[in-house]
């Protein structure tokens, strides 16, 4: 199920795999620490996301401020 959560110059792509309990979330361009904790609380609600699932980030396209 992929979902995304954008700001003006940066965004987090995401992907749950509810049938593997993972979480796949790409962060890219320009984001803070305040995107980044939308971006997790966007995540959070989406439906097929349970707490338990495994989250992995991949940060390398990110420039974080």
């Amino acid at each position: 199920m992929p979902g995304e959560s954008e700001n003006n110059q940066g965004a987090f792509i995401f992907e749950i795999r509810e049938n593997e309990k993972v979480c796949f979330v790409v962060a890219n361009g320009r984001v803070t620490f305040q995107d980044s904790i939308n971006a997790m609380n966007n995540l959070t609600k989406t439906p097929g996301y349970q707490p338990d699932f495994n989250v992995v980030v991949d940060v390398r396209l990110m420039n974080y401020h």
